[in-house]
């Protein structure tokens, strides 16, 4: 598993893209914001995570930054849901760290 440390500012960063490109997404961007905030958001591999579920502590899904194995998902394939998202601030938010750290090298 992977544990990466991301600065707060990326995220709220990065959300308030998500926003801005998504609007119509915006509950689902809250809850993927939730998700990220209480932990519940874990990276596994380069593009890979394991997110547990907001209100069943027994449901863990795998998440890519465009496929989640959730119901909603299933349900509305074609509407990214709040765990995909999570996926995909997560990584963008980690990217700009990372863009960040080498410019600040530089």
């Amino acid at each position: 598993m992977t544990t990466t440390s991301i600065a707060l500012t990326s995220i709220q960063r990065t959300i308030a893209r998500a926003l801005s490109i998504a609007p119509s997404d915006r509950s689902r961007i809250g809850r993927a914001a939730e998700l990220i905030s209480f932990g519940l958001v874990s990276q596994t591999d380069a593009s890979t995570f394991t997110v547990r579920s907001l209100t069943d502590d027994t449901l863990v899904y795998t998440v890519q930054p465009d496929a989640c194995t959730c119901e909603g998902r299933r349900h509305y394939p074609t509407r990214r849901c709040s765990h995909e998202w999570a996926a995909r601030i997560v990584l963008s938010a980690a990217r700009e760290d990372i863009a960040q750290r080498e410019q600040a090298q530089r």
